[in-house]
This record gives structure tokens, C-alpha cells and sequence, in this order.
């Protein structure tokens, strides 16, 4: 049926209209692509404008429901990387959402998640500081948790601590994006078994902020929680700076390490 119904959204698909108001442009994709259409480049034009006095706020990749959550992760990631190639965002916050949006919406069409939606704002109009610039590397995601989830599950082992690759932007619980697939692979992991149960534990780095350790942390539940994972096979805690992962700070690759997500898993 899966399969079938696959076939006719390729057979039927279509785009909705741009999407171009508080200043956000949606880029449509046709069904299983990432390639950008020559109608989806036209909009791009008000970006190149030397002077446009424009700035790039948040740049949002998603996919339909169709496939798994690996692949669909993979495939807005590949989006992105289209729409990367034809705009220099660097300064935007950037969040690749595969199908989380499409699963939890109460009017799914599928054409309408085949997209990448670009918000900006006017310079001239903006009071807020420049974001720093955000440097990363996209890659596709491999289908399985990392640092040994997946060789635990088979293991007579009860219990298994993992530093998730799950890091934030400093003073902030928002993930940086780098983090997304992680976050994905961590519903993907928990929705595979069933009977486990995960504790999440926040951390930040450098001084003592319990409140955005406990944040951090309440960041993944409810993310997990949003995407199917039950509130019932999960808890949270936050540690402020008391468990660092790397000792002494000495550089921001560092402080990077130590804002992040712990989780220990249990098993039933």
C-alpha cells in the first residue's frame, strides 16, 4: 500500500505557491529530489543583489513522510546543501527537520514538506547584534546511533552512557546544526526499541548555569517526545557545569564539548 501510494505522489505531484510572507521564501523540491528547479532558482534573485540589505535569519530543510527517518534526514540534508550552494548563509541558524514537521501536522499534504524555507530580514530594520558565524560541515547520516547503541542492545549489558552528538550554540539551549541528525537518529533509536528507556542529562560549559543545563535537556525530551517517544520512557536533569566532559577549558573546541546532551539508556 506503502509503496503504491508512493507511486501516485510521484505520478501527482505539485508545488504549493512561494511561500513569501514575515519574510520567509519557501524552495520546493519534487518528490525524492534535491535538485533545484529552474521556477526555484528565480526566487533566489532578490538574494544576489550586491547591497540587498538583506541578512538570512534561519534556513529550515524538510521532506514529506515517504521512506524512512534516516533517509529522509539524509534527503534534506541534501536540500540544504542545493540551496548552500546558491546563497552564502552562514550567518543564519540553520535546522535540517526531515520529516519531524510532516508527522506532527494536523494537514498534511506531502508537497508542501518537499521544501527549504529561507527567513530573513531587513538589516536596516533589525536592532539585534549579528549572529556569529556558524561553520559546519553537512553529511549524511549513518543508520544507526553512534559510539556503540546499537552492538548494547544485543549485549547482556543493563544500562549504557552516551555523550551524544548533540552540541549548542553558547548561552542557549538551539542546537547547532550539526546536531539534527544526531537528534534523529535518537528518535529513530528509541522508536526501534520500544521498551527502552533513556535519562537525559544537560551540561553547559565554562560557569555555573543550571538553568540552561536543565533546558538543554528538556530540549531533547520534548524533541523526542514531539516525534512519537513516549513522556513515560523518558526523564531529564540538568547538571550546570559540574560534569564536564573535557578539563580544564582551554580552547572552544572544548567549551564546545561540554555544552551537551548525555544520555544513559536502561533497559526493561
Amino acid at each position: 500500500m506503502k509503496i503504491l501510494l508512493s507511486l501516485l505522489i510521484i505520478c501527482t505531484c505539485n508545488f504549493v505557491s512561494p511561500q513569501e510572507d514575515n519574510n520567509v521564501v519557501t524552495m520546493c523540491f519534487a518528490f525524492n529530489s534535491s535538485e533545484m528547479l529552474p521556477a526555484e532558482l528565480s526566487k533566489l534573485d532578490r538574494f544576489k543583489i550586491v547591497d540587498s540589505g538583506i541578512r538570512f535569519t534561519k534556513i529550515e530543510a524538510h521532506t514529506d513522510s515517504v521512506g524512512s527517518i534516516i533517509y529522509n534526514v539524509n534527503l534534506a540534508t541534501r536540500r540544504l546543501n542545493s540551496v548552500r550552494d546558491n546563497l552564502n548563509f552562514q550567518d543564519a541558524v540553520v535546522a535540517i527537520i526531515g520529516e519531524a514537521e510532516a508527522n506532527v501536522s494536523t494537514s498534511y499534504v506531502a508537497s508542501k514538506f518537499r521544501k527549504v524555507d529561507i527567513y530573513y530580514e531587513k538589516v536596516a530594520e533589525s536592532l539585534e547584534a549579528p549572529a556569529e558565524p556558524i561553520v559546519s560541515t553537512f553529511k549524511e547520516v549513518e543508520p544507526s546511533l553512534s559510539n556503540g547503541a546499537a552492538e548494547f542492545i544485543k549485549s547482556k549489558e543493563k544500562t549504557l552512557s552516551i555523550d551524544l552528538y548533540i552540541h549548542f550554540h553558547p548561552g542557549t539551549a538551539v542546537p547547532l546544526p550539526e546536531s539534527y541528525p544526531e537528534l534523529h537518529r535518537l528518535v529513530a533509536f528509541m522508536k526501534e526499541n520500544g521498551t527502552l528507556e533513556a535519562f537525559l542529562h544537560g551540561h553547559v560549559c565554562c560557569d555555573n548555569n543550571m538553568d540552561i543545563s536543565e533546558r538543554r535537556a528538556n530540549y531533547v525530551y520534548f524533541y523526542l517526545s514531539k516525534n512519537g517517544v513516549k513522556e513515560a520512557r523518558m526523564d531529564k536533569v540538568g547538571h550546570s557545569n559540574t560534569q564536564p566532559k573535557v578539563f580544564p577549558e582551554r580552547t572552544e573546541a572544548d567549551r564546545i564539548a561540554n555544552r551537551r546532551v548525555t544520555v544513559v539508556f536502561t533497559k526493561q
